[in-house]
């Protein structure tokens, strides 16, 4: 039996994202098409035990997620009258405090439902009727979650001591190793350890890009442990959704202003101090006419300087938006009514907001680092992120030169074929299969020493 992790998927508040989105697509796929031979499990921190998910439940959770999206403001939406930056600003102030309101309602929910399903400390089943799991010899146990967030590893590998079943993880990037200044404090602490565990625990770990999975074997080289097996597995993507009309969470000034998307998540890795700058250099110069730059992403650490150097400096005062909860449906709308993307993020395990910006048609300026290029290929523009000069360039050019973009859209239009999550299911779901029928081949481990010893078939 091939047992999903949902830990992090069930207490989850916000739209699905990144990690979150894996997961989920994961989720769906595993309940559409393989219920026979699949299951679903969480772990209890408290309890220090799993217990299983019901099928039910996880249809909940995935319902929940689809329909996760900042609620709708009650009055109409203003009509397209010249908009004032008194009408934006309570436009705005209003999306915040009906936002606040429905997290607040949805994390009630959320924790009186945690409360109902926590299982019994110690306990074969527990009162609420949720049973503990017992893997055995024959089982997968499978996790593609943010795991340092989760803290199962340490038990998934004292389990792997008494029964030999069999483990696959993911690996999204070992970016708080390689980079440590440019992420959350918590998570550079914590990341070591979780990438030793993570190491010591899994038969295989699948890696999202070959970037990915070279940065992996290097990483946890450099911490001493054995390398698993790895294999890579790029993530899927939706098939384009467009509203027909501006969606009602959107400013309606972007019915009929150019704008150029940002998707990501506002934090210094993101890098949107270059797209600032670049602005301002083009301001400085006398550029009258620019798009307005259109920030898509929740505020993460590192990023307040910017933000309020964005909103104060005069030179670039009133040339970028930024949406912080945006429903899929509305994403869409921004995507496919953009003039073009950018990405110019200082390093990436993948970039899903570039492969998105293909899947909807649209040209994308990106980084050049991490994985970027395994994404876009060569349809699109790949820049130094440092590079200011050459990103104000850019920016200049696709803004003011249509006939560029159609040759470059024409182009993605040619030759782009989308991978659909469902394709990345099937993948996902022959990597566990595969691993299930493979002969097990445990690795000791040396408690004293902290450190696995090879048994000369751990290596990839």
């Amino acid at each position: 039996m091939i047992y999903l992790d949902l830990s992090r998927l069930r207490t989850w508040m916000g739209p699905p994202v990144g990690i979150i989105r894996t997961n989920l697509e994961c989720a769906r796929w595993l309940l559409r098409n393989a219920s026979s031979s699949a299951g679903f499990c969480g772990f209890d921190a408290s309890a220090g035990t799993l217990f299983r998910i019901r099928d039910s439940e996880v249809r909940a959770i995935i319902d929940r997620l689809d329909a996760a999206k900042p609620p709708s403001p009650v009055a109409p939406r203003p009509d397209p009258k010249p908009i004032s930056r008194w009408r934006l600003w309570a436009w705005r102030s209003k999306q915040r405090l009906i936002a606040s309101v429905g997290s607040l309602a949805s994390a009630s929910s959320d924790l009186a439902a945690r409360i109902k399903a926590k299982p019994a400390r110690g306990a074969g089943t527990a009162v609420s009727g949720v049973e503990s799991l017992a893997l055995h010899a024959d089982d997968v146990y499978v996790s593609v979650g943010a795991d340092w967030d989760v803290g199962q590893l340490p038990l998934i590998r004292k389990l792997k001591e008494q029964v030999p079943f069999k483990v696959a993880l993911m690996c999204y990037d070992a970016i708080p190793i390689k980079y440590p200044h440019l992420c959350q404090d918590r998570v550079a602490q914590v990341f070591p350890k979780y990438l030793t565990d993570l190491a010591m625990a899994a038969d295989l770990v699948l890696c999202i890009s070959a970037a990915t999975q070279q940065d992996f074997r290097n990483a946890v080289g450099s911490l001493g442990c054995p390398v698993p097996r790895t294999r890579v597995i790029t993530l899927g993507a939706n098939a384009p959704s467009v509203a027909d009309q501006i969606p009602e969470d959107l400013p309606p000034e972007l019915e009929r202003t150019p704008y150029i998307l940002y998707v990501s998540t506002v934090e210094r890795r993101k890098n949107h101090d270059i797209l600032y700058k670049s602005y301002v250099r083009l301001r400085e110069r006398g550029v009258s006419t620019l798009p307005l730059m259109v920030f898509v992403g929740m505020r993460a650490w590192k990023v307040s300087e910017l933000l309020q150097d964005i909103e104060s400096d005069p030179r670039v005062r009133g040339d970028f938006r930024i949406l912080r909860r945006v429903a899929e449906p509305s994403l869409g709308w921004l995507y496919r009514h953009c003039l073009f993307t950018v990405f110019p993020s200082l390093y990436e395990g993948w970039g899903l907001p570039v492969y998105e910006s293909l899947a909807f048609g649209k040209f994308c300026i990106s980084s050049d680092r991490g994985a970027l290029p395994e994404v876009g290929g060569d349809l699109v523009e790949y820049l130094d992120p440092w590079d200011t000069p050459a990103w104000t360039e850019a920016l200049r050019k696709y803004s003011s030169e249509p006939e560029r973009l159609r040759e470059r859209e024409s182009r993605i239009r040619a030759q782009f074929a989308l991978r659909t999550w469902e394709q990345f299911g099937e993948t996902f779901f022959r990597e566990l299969e595969e691993l299930a029928a493979s002969s097990h081949q445990s690795e000791p481990f040396d408690a004293a020493a902290g450190v696995g010893v090879l048994t000369g078939s751990g290596r990839p």
